[in-house]
Formats: structure tokens, sequence, C-alpha cells
């Protein structure tokens, strides 16, 4: 009897047990399902307010009923946010040949033909993130939807550009002139790739035809440029012709270099009427073209002459490129003549022009200068003469002075590679600055500087601080902004009375201190730390509006940019795009820019320094 009551028990245990499958049969649940149940019940519960995390739970699993319950998900879910992450993982199929072809095929279906536009943007990025698998199917949803829902027709453009690129035909160049989107590098290199690989006399018809176009946008009239410079024929000619009529400055200047480029004189006049531009780099660009073309003409040579006594600064600038063009003795003559100038930009060219020409006759005049320029300038000027003599004795002219008498009339100037090598020498051995005024360790060595200085929400992060010679006071963890300020307040304590400075700080929008630069006194220091303590961090960053208000005085020739994050807002956020920009603005203002990065490596900001002369420092 006891046996039968045991035996009854354990038969009813055993049915009870949740092991058992709900038909009553007796057969085990496999986990991997139990899990997938739970899952898909906890999305259907949730639905926008789920874990976005537990689609690649689901999708993990790696069966064929994973991949149906995830597809089953997606009609239940509004936000576009969530259908991403959802959509998204469906890339965990990828590489399981069965499974990889259906999530494809599910997310082509979608991405054409679900009744919610925010899925079909969702599905058709979840697509283009399956690469070269699913080229057949965007290529198919780009053309379907073309003229039904152009965002989605855009997302799936731009993986496409390189197939077009290699079929090479003038359809193709339409379709990529049309569609193409420039914001981002990566987006303008596989673009300019596949352009530069139509190469037809209808694609570069095409192409000419989007340059000349009043709708095109600056960046791809500047692209289109680049990329027609390489191209023959009249098609292409008449278009930089036409070019010359652009409302932007810099489509101006681009096609006068190409013009001037062909070395055709028939383009001459057309040319000439831009000595009258207003933009700097359009008159400099058209002082070099007619110079290539026209360079032994004496009537050009005798306008060059005129163009060095102009009242424009730029105009005596850009004469001093053209005087090195010519380099008769009366054009050297006049060239000298700019480095006594009352402007500093013209000066700074000059003094370039003149160490290119490498004349010993430029020597004295140069060391004469030295002790009249502007404290930036003056070292400016020193580099030239130890390019050009291979020798360094300081930066006053004293020594410089004392050398020439003893040696100037047997001196022999080395070769540029010879003084240059010397030059790399002198700085490997050079011990750290011994400026005390510095800005993280940057020493100033200007009188005429802004320092631009990031504010945005990311400045409010701790860091650690400790400079060359002390710690922080009190406590070594401050936030990045405080730091900032103590850097920043201890510089402008250390600034000369007289020196001309400005502050300009952004986070999304800018904020300037002062609309030109002002000189240092007593009342000004206690304005500009009062201005300095007075902003929090918050915002995003606003780079290139930060670089704008500077360049917007003519004043600067030295900035001091700090920031610790890469752009998020602003006009242009692509550092590429920001990077091009400033450097061809700098091609005429001639703006050192020392950048200090802060919590991360920044390449942007590295090469931002080294194509204007400037320094680079981070603090990790």
């Amino acid at each position: 009897m006891l046996r039968q009551l045991l035996f009854c028990l354990l038969i009813g245990l055993a049915c009870a047990s949740p092991a058992t499958s709900q038909g009553g049969t007796g057969t085990p649940v496999p986990r991997a399902e139990q899990d997938l149940s739970a899952l898909l019940r906890e999305v259907r519960e949730k639905e926008d307010k789920v874990d976005r995390r537990i689609f690649g739970r689901i999708a993990s699993l790696g069966t064929e009923e994973s991949l149906r319950g995830l597809s089953g998900l997606v009609n239940s879910l509004r936000s576009e946010t969530v259908l991403g992450s959802a959509y998204g993982a469906f890339l965990l199929y990828k590489g399981k040949d069965a499974l990889e072809k259906k999530s494809i095929k599910f997310l082509h279906l979608h991405s054409q033909k679900h009744r919610r536009p925010a899925n079909k943007r969702a599905a058709a990025r979840a697509l283009v993130r399956f690469g070269d698998a699913s080229l057949r199917e965007l290529e198919s949803l780009f053309r379907t939807q073309l003229k039904r829902e152009e965002d989605v027709a855009r997302i799936a453009f731009q993986p496409l550009i390189p197939v077009f690129g290699e079929r090479g035909g003038p359809k193709e160049a339409e379709l990529i002139v049309t569609h193409g989107d420039l914001r981002s590098t990566a987006q303008v290199n596989a673009i300019r790739a596949a352009l530069e690989n139509c190469t037809s006399e209808s694609s570069t018809k095409i192409l000419c035809n989007r340059l000349n176009q009043d709708d095109t946008p600056l960046v791809w009239k500047n692209l289109l440029l680049d990329i027609l410079a390489g191209r023959a024929g009249s098609s292409v000619e008449r278009a930089f012709v036409f070019a010359l009529d652009d409302p932007a400055a810099s489509v101006r200047a681009r096609a006068i270099t190409l013009l001037g480029l062909r070395g055709d004189a028939a383009y001459t006049a057309k040319l000439e009427k831009h000595l009258d531009a207003q933009d700097s780099a359009e008159l400099r660009a058209a002082v070099l073209a007619l110079c290539r073309l026209n360079r032994n003409d004496p009537r050009w040579v005798r306008e060059l002459m005129d163009m060095a006594k102009s009242s424009r600064w730029e105009e005596r600038m850009s004469a001093a490129v053209g005087l090195l063009e010519v380099r008769t003795p009366e054009a050297v003559s006049r060239l000298h003549e700019l480095l006594r100038d009352t402007d500093w930009h013209v000066r700074f060219e000059a003094m370039q022009q003149v160490g290119t020409l490498r004349r010993n006759t430029s020597v004295p005049i140069l060391i004469e200068r030295l002790d009249r320029e502007t404290r930036r300038l003056r070292e400016d000027l020193a580099l030239v003469l130890r390019l050009m003599t291979g020798l360094d004795h300081g930066s006053t002219s004293t020594r410089w002075g004392h050398w020439w008498a003893d040696q100037g009339d047997t001196f022999v100037l080395p070769t540029y590679e010879t003084a240059l090598a010397a030059e790399k020498t002198r700085q490997e051995r050079k011990k750290e600055s011994v400026t005390q005024v510095t800005f993280y360790g940057l020493g100033i060595i200007s009188d005429r500087l802004a320092f631009v200085v990031d504010i945005s929400g990311s400045m409010s992060a701790m860091a650690k601080w400790k400079d060359d010679r002390s710690t922080t006071e009190g406590n070594t963890s401050m936030t990045r902004l405080a730091i900032a300020k103590k850097e920043l307040s201890r510089a402008l304590k250390g600034l000369s009375p007289g020196t001309l400075f400005n502050l300009i700080f952004f986070s999304s929008g800018v904020s300037a201190w002062q609309d030109e630069l002002i000189p240092m006194d007593e009342e000004v220091l206690a304005e500009a730390l009062q201005f300095t303590n007075r902003h929090g961090a918050g915002g995003g960053t606003n780079v290139y509006g930060g670089l704008m208000a500077v360049f917007d005085d003519p004043e600067v020739d030295t900035l001091y940019l700090l920031s610790d994050g890469d752009p998020s807002v602003g006009e242009f956020i692509d550092t590429a795009m920001i990077h091009d920009r400033i450097i061809r603005l700098n091609e005429t203002r001639n703006i050192r820019i020392n950048c200090i990065s802060i919590g991360k490596s920044s390449p942007f900001m590295k090469r931002l320094a080294e194509a204007t002369g400037g320094a680079y420092v981070e603090f990790l």
C-alpha cells in the first residue's frame, strides 16, 4: 500500500513539472525556446519602453524561431530609435547563410512596402549595414523609392556610389551628382573617387553643367572644380569661364587659378577683371594667374608695380606674390619696400616671398626690420633669416647686424635644403621655452592674439591637472572648465601692458568678449577676468563658430584654441570641411593657430595647428 502511494506521488510531481509541454505530453521545452518566449513577451508588454538591448539578445539566439519572433515585433513599435535597434538586430544573422538571406529579404520588404515611414527608414538603415551582401536590394530600393520616399532612397543611395563609379557611365555620373550627399568626409571621398572614374565626354559635360547651376551647393562646386581640374576640352574651359562670375568667392578664385594653369593668354582680359576683387584670396589668384600668362609683358609688370602702391592692403599683399614671379631688379626692389608696409599682412607676405627669393641683398633689409616688427612677426622674420642663412643669431638685430658687418660681403647663402636641415637640428636640440607667459604650457609669442575656449557641457567633466611648476591649489581634481579658467587667468595676468587681445567662448553659440582686439591694462584685465569667471559649462561644441569669430577681426595674428570634443553644432561639424575652410581663409590671413586638446587626442586640431605653423598639445 505504501509503495503504491509513493509511486502515485512521483507520477504527480512529474506531471506538475514546468519542463513539460503545454500539451501534457511530457516532452521537455528547450531552454532557448523558454528564453525566446520570455523575451518576446517582454517586448510585447513594454513596447517602446523596453530596454533596446533586448533585440540583440533575441537575435543572438541565432535560430529560425528567433528570426521569426523578431520579425513579428516591429509592427508593435513606434519610436524610430527603438525601431532602429530592432531592425539593426537582424545584423546578428549575418554570416548564417539562410538566416542572412531571410534577414536581407525581410529588411528590403519593410523598407520598400511598410505603411509607416519610420519603419521604412529604420529598415533601410539596417539593410545598408549588410554591406556588399545587400547591394542588389539597395539598388532596387533606391530606384523604387526615388519618387515615393526620398528619405529612404537617400539612405539606400550612399552605399551604391562605389558601384556606380565602377560602371563609370554618364547615367551613373548623373545619379551621383543629383543624389550624392557631401555631409561627411567619407561621403566626399567616395563621391570623388566615383566621379573621377566617370571620364567620358558625356560624363564630363554632366559635371560641367552641375558646376554652373545656380542651385548647386558650394561644397559641390568646390569638389567639381577639383575633379575637372585634370580634364581637357572646350566644355571644361567654358565651365571655368562661367564660374568666374559665380556668387561664391572661393569658386571664382579656384576657377581663376585653373584658367591660369591652362596657359592660354586669351583669358587675360577676363582674368584682369578680377584685379578689383574685394575677396583677398580671389585677388591673389588673379595676380598669380596673370603672372603665369603675362610674366614678360611690360604692361602687366607696370600694373603689378602700381598695385604694390595701392591704398588697399589686399592689393599690396597680392602684389608681393606677383613681384616674386616677375623677379626683375625693379620688382625685387619694390618687394623689399613692402617689408616696411604699414599693414602686418603685407609685411608677412613680403617676408615670405623674400625668403623664397633667397638673395644676399635681402639679408641686411630683413635684419633692419627685426627690431621694428610686432612680436609674432619678429619670430617669423628670424625664421626667414635662419632658413636663408642656415645660421641662428637670435631674434634681435644686434647679433645679426654684427655678423653681417663681419661676413656679409663674402657670405654665400646655402641651399634651402641645407638651411632647413640645420633648422630641424636646432629644433630637436632646443630646450623648453623660457617664456614666462604660457597657456597650457604653450609660450605666448604675440601681441595681437585671441583665446578661443570651449565651454560646452563636456567641459564640466572632472580632470586632474599639474602644470610644469606646481599642482593646482587645493584639490588636484577640478573640472576641465575650472582648469581652463585658471590657465586663462594666469595667461591674462602675464600679458604685457598694451598687448592686444580678445576672448571668445563657445558652446552651442559663440560669446565674444569684445568686437575686436583691445590693449591690455589694469582695468581691462579686471573686466577680462570677470568675463572669464561668469561662464559655466553647457551646450554643444561650435568650433567653427568660435574660429570664425576670430577671423572676423583682421588684426589677430595668433589664436589659442582649446576644446575637449569634436564639433557637434554650428554651420559645419565635419572636421575635414572645417579644416579646409579655415585653411582657405588663412591663405591671406596668416593667423597662427595653436591648439590644446583636452581629454582626448584630436587629429583635426593637430592638423590645423601644423597647417598654420602653430603648436599642438593634449592633456588626456
